[in-house]
């Protein structure tokens, strides 16, 4: 409207010009000089071709911004395009195309970026040469190949009564040296008689 008053502001943008190429995205540095977040607030804007995403702060304020191409073609974006804006804090920019980082809209955008960087057929593609490579590799586990048995082995009779017999002559003599004991009087003539008590 003709009644409100001008608002001054800074802008910051990519340096040198990009041609961006379909569905693929270019990254640039934020200029270290803008104003102080006690009196400014930062906006950020989008092209028809282009979406924004900031991708890292520096003192709360946006240091790296990266530049998503949308569209089917190569995308230019000249230099010192005013990607960013400091707008002081209170009024808002509406005609312009500007929001802010923390609104809804914003959010929107990252969705439309990451959906539209997507190159569906490329995945497709990638896939098929991932499954074709996947089927030549060797295996990554070396299996030893076992023989399985067809039958319960059956022990004979004879070594399994003289095993029997062994087992238990070893159990008898374990009885025998703990059956052991000895019994002993005191006569009282520092004599003392012992014997051995063998259990039966």
């Amino acid at each position: 409207m003709k009644n409100e008053p001008e608002i001054h502001y800074e802008v910051s943008g990519p340096s040198t010009a990009m041609n961006i190429p379909r569905r693929e995205w270019m990254t640039f540095t934020v200029s270290k000089k803008h104003p102080s977040p006690k009196t400014h607030d930062v906006w950020i804007r989008r092209t028809e071709s282009v979406v924004p995403t900031v991708t890292s702060y520096r003192r709360k304020w946006p240091y790296r911004v990266r530049l998503t191409n949308i569209t089917d073609h190569t995308a230019y974006c000249p230099a010192h395009f005013p990607i960013l804006a400091w707008i002081p804090l209170g009024p808002l920019l509406r005609d312009i195309g500007y929001v802010r980082l923390d609104l809804v809209k914003y959010t929107e955008w990252q969705v439309l970026a990451y959906a539209q960087a997507r190159d569906k057929d490329l995945y497709k593609k990638e896939e098929r040469l991932y499954e074709q490579w996947l089927a030549t590799q060797p295996s990554a586990v070396t299996r030893t190949e076992f023989t399985y048995p067809t039958s319960i082995l059956q022990h004979q009779e004879n070594e399994t009564a003289s095993s029997n017999l062994r087992e238990g002559d070893v159990q008898k003599s374990t009885m025998e040296e703990s059956a052991d004991i000895w019994v002993c009087k005191y006569r009282g003539d520092d004599e003392n008689v012992c014997r051995r008590l063998v259990l039966q």
